[in-house]
């Protein structure tokens, strides 16, 4: 009877196991520049008088609930502006949308709004539906409305040019509107192979590892119980 007991507990941890994994990702921050040598100054004052999207590394645990992601990201960013994201909301996910709904007019709306969007629309999702007091609104990724921080590939040296500082395509780009420079093909992502490799081949998590133990000690286990009850059938 102990042997049957132990057997369902490692199956259920096996279960809870491979339920869960560790991920990164990243939650955007509105942040303000004042003053000083970063070259990208001009796209910020220009556009948006000095504020900016700034990326903060986030990790945690997730299993099956799909709105894990969503609460995840709203508590991080509570924590980076709690006096923002002081009012109670309900969350939901119907396919590619992340839903947010509250009773009470959010303040701040417009901070919180650019914030949602970039974190929640550059972590998979495709649209976000915001309702608050009633109204409804809803966002693609071309409605935001600040410069955010993202990955770029660095010029290619040229033997014509001259050392010193380069302007390069992309803050050409910058300097145009945000809706327009955000649907341009040079503004996409790219991916680079060598990363993905890197990714591909990190360590196992503590969770796999804990997964194929248990699974070791269940089928050892199985082993046991068949050998017991082959005994007791030849001694009856």
């Amino acid at each position: 009877m102990k042997i049957k007991l132990l057997f369902a507990l490692l199956f259920l941890l096996s279960l809870s196991c491979s339920a869960t994994e560790w991920c990164n990702y990243y939650v955007y921050v509105e942040s303000e520049y004042m003053q000083g040598p970063w070259t990208r100054e001009d796209v910020i004052f220009k556009y948006s008088h000095g504020k900016y999207l700034h990326p903060v590394l986030c990790e945690d645990l997730f299993g099956s609930d799909k709105t894990e992601l969503i609460i995840a990201v709203l508590g991080h960013l509570k924590k980076e502006s709690e006096n923002r994201y002081n009012f109670k909301y309900t969350v939901a996910e119907m396919g590619d949308t992340a839903f947010i709904q509250t009773k009470d007019p959010i303040p701040g709306f417009e901070s919180i709004r650019n914030e949602l969007i970039a974190s929640l629309l550059l972590n998979n999702y495709k649209v976000l539906l915001i309702k608050q007091a009633g109204i409804e609104h809803t966002y693609v990724f071309s409605d935001l409305g600040l410069p955010f921080m993202d990955l770029c590939l660095p010029p290619k040296a040229s033997a014509t040019t001259s050392p010193g500082p380069v302007q390069t395509s992309d803050a050409i780009e910058q300097k145009k509107p945000l809706k327009e420079a955000a649907n341009h093909p040079d503004t996409l992502k790219t991916k680079n192979p060598e990363s993905e490799e890197i990714k591909n081949s990190q360590a196992i998590s503590p969770d796999r590892i804990w997964l194929f133990i248990s699974i070791a000690v269940n089928l050892f286990l199985i082993l046991i119980l068949i050998v017991r009850q082959n005994k007791q059938s030849k001694s009856s």
